[in-house]
């Protein structure tokens, strides 16, 4: 079995905001990474990013279903 690769999916600005859009992915039945095992978690001054990510075969469904989030939520991003 081959080594699995990840692509962002969305940016959150907080952890709280992260481990939402985490919740919503699994609900969905898709499958991304818990912030504790990500790969990239950047620092920028005091700005810090909470990088959401999936298998890259999950990446276009998932953007589509928080797209469709965001949509019905009427929030713009």
């Amino acid at each position: 079995m081959g080594t699995a690769i990840f692509a962002k999916v969305r940016t959150a600005r907080t952890s709280v905001e992260a481990g939402r859009v985490i919740s919503r992915l699994r609900e969905a039945g898709l499958h991304p990474v818990d912030l504790s095992m990500s790969a990239e978690l950047s620092l920028l001054g005091a700005a810090v990013a909470f990088p959401i990510q999936v298998p890259i075969e999950e990446a276009e469904a998932a953007k589509e279903f928080l797209d469709a989030c965001d949509s019905s939520n009427g929030a713009s991003q």
